[in-house]
């Protein structure tokens, strides 16, 4: 069993694959979006594909009418990693409208949070009861054992309150974080070492990454921002090939992994404050 799944991705869900002992088969990615480059699965398909596991890197939606496409070609399963893109809308319709199934992460990190947690959006009844039982240790609605397979994954009570608080909030959050990307935006485009990632859809602009010209820029970067006080961070690195293949066959995923930096972000942060780290970086 093989799941098509992009380079360009936190390791986690890799991991889930391979504890169903299913086996990763990387994509390479396109190298504007960063996300799965869809004229490139159906190369990787063989007899033993059982689905596509695309992610929306950064919030960004991937093109999904075209990955539809192809699984339907194909009668194969889409489930989409959406753990960055709480929020987004592609073609008018919510991510979490498309594919089979699509999780999205509530850590602590995303710009919709419970403190930890998530939800699983499913496209029928019956997957949402499985999917229910799985996870409650296998019990039904009514406390019945009706399965083997179970584990205890159920959001606990005060990561719902504090889901239930937040999303009071989120709205005026991504209005913000909004007007902190396109400050950035204007004030590094002029920086001809650095490269944006490109929008597809709405976002929820949870994440400011730049691409830097080169590894060593890259470095050169994150050690002076360290150096006065500001921390970006390095999604994603390094590419999922480099930990579970055994040849590199998305070069683009490689290269970019190795150039990325995403800039701080949050609800709570100033005018001020990107100003000055935006003048950080265009001093080196």
């Amino acid at each position: 069993m093989t799941r098509t799944y992009t380079a360009f991705m936190f390791w986690a869900t890799a991991q889930a694959i391979l504890a169903q002992n299913g086996i990763p088969i990387f994509v390479d990615i396109d190298p504007e979006t960063f996300n799965i480059d869809p004229d490139l699965i159906e190369k990787k398909i063989t007899e033993k594909t059982k689905a596509i596991l695309p992610a929306h890197i950064h919030g960004i939606p991937a093109e999904m009418d075209k990955i539809n496409e192809i699984a339907k070609k194909y009668n194969l399963k889409v489930i989409y990693d959406s753990a960055h893109a709480f929020g987004a809308i592609y073609k008018d319709k919510s991510i979490f409208s498309y594919g089979d199934l699509s999780m999205a992460s509530f850590n602590a990190t995303k710009g919709f949070h419970t403190v930890e947690g998530g939800a699983l959006f499913a496209r029928n009844e019956e997957m949402v009861a499985k999917i229910r039982r799985l996870a409650y240790f296998g019990m039904d609605a009514q406390r019945n054992i009706v399965q083997r397979e179970g584990t205890n994954a159920k959001l606990i009570e005060f990561c719902a309150a504090m889901g239930l608080l937040n999303l009071k909030y989120f709205n005026s959050g991504v209005a913000n974080r909004k007007l902190r990307y396109n400050q950035y935006l204007e004030l590094l485009r002029s920086n001809k070492k650095l490269r944006f990632q490109k929008i597809i859809g709405e976002i929820n602009y949870s994440y400011m990454p730049i691409l830097c010209e080169t590894k060593e820029h890259k470095e050169q970067v994150l050690q002076y921002l360290n150096a006065n006080g500001v921390y970006p961070r390095e999604y994603f690195k390094p590419s999922l090939e480099t930990i579970f293949a055994d040849n590199i066959n998305c070069p683009i995923a490689l290269d970019i992994s190795q150039r990325v930096l995403c800039l701080p972000m949050s609800d709570y942060l100033t005018e001020e404050q990107v100003s000055y780290i935006c003048k950080l970086i265009n001093n080196i």
